[in-house]
């Protein structure tokens, strides 16, 4: 696997997606800062140089077809859990794409895939995990493993660490073995069939986890018993102050 590492880019994720020539996949894009660094939609991607691990990596998930694409989010972030679970922190995974511990933000996920027809023909995963930075300091409501532990860790250490795991899971985006990704999933999804409070445009609700979908729509039981679906986008998945 080529691993390409940079001091500083605009985002691992443009930086792997405009790559000339590309390298085999899969390849990884690693960085010590990203100074346009993004999360889902318009956020942002809060991180000190050379205090946390940031990298994308690019590859080809050949066997998901493109209406189950948000298995592959599902394994990344499977992958994050059984990384921090490493260093002693009980990691879970908050729709659609952070990973929390004692409910504060340690990591964040960012997929953007390439398509022909219906075939998903690249993944680009990116990936922010916080390791040595201190969040306290701004009131953030983020972690590190730092923050958890009282220790400094080697950030390229855990690097090579998540790649063992993904090269050790991987066989599991084969079609045949996505519903044990789901199996997993569930299992470390936070408030699944419990109530959590979300906002969209009309205010905030209570409601309850049914399910999230092959496809990344969550499906909501309302107050009324009744379920609904939600995008990415049209639903924000509020965490208590």
């Amino acid at each position: 696997m080529t691993i390409i590492e940079l001091d500083e880019i605009d985002s691992t994720n443009n930086y792997a997606a405009k790559l000339k020539p590309q390298p085999e996949l899969p390849f990884i894009v690693r960085t010590n800062f990203q100074n346009r660094g993004r999360g889902q939609g318009d956020h942002q991607w809060e991180s000190e140089k050379d205090k946390n691990l940031l990298f994308s990596i690019a590859f080809e998930p050949k066997q998901i077809p493109l209406e189950k694409i948000f298995f592959v989010s599902k394994f990344i972030s499977l992958c994050l859990v059984d990384l921090i679970k490493i260093y002693g922190a009980s990691a879970v995974i908050k729709w659609p794409n952070d990973i929390l511990v004692e409910e504060k933000k340690i990591a964040g996920i960012l997929i953007e895939n390439t398509i022909t027809g219906k075939q998903v023909k690249r993944c680009i995963a990116g990936v922010g995990l916080n390791i040595n930075q201190d969040f306290s300091i701004n009131n953030l409501n983020a972690v590190s493993l730092k923050e958890l532990t009282d220790k400094e860790f080697d950030i390229s250490t855990l690097f090579h660490e998540f790649i063992e795991i993904f090269k050790s899971k991987e066989f599991l985006l084969e079609e045949n073995y996505l519903q044990q990704i789901n199996q997993e999933y569930f299992k470390k999804l936070y408030k699944f069939n419990q109530v959590g409070l979300f906002k969209n445009q009309q205010g905030q609700f209570k409601a309850i986890i049914n399910n999230v979908q092959d496809d990344g729509q969550i499906v909501l039981e309302n107050q009324s018993c009744e379920l609904e679906k939600f995008s990415f986008g049209e639903i924000e998945y509020l965490l208590p102050e």
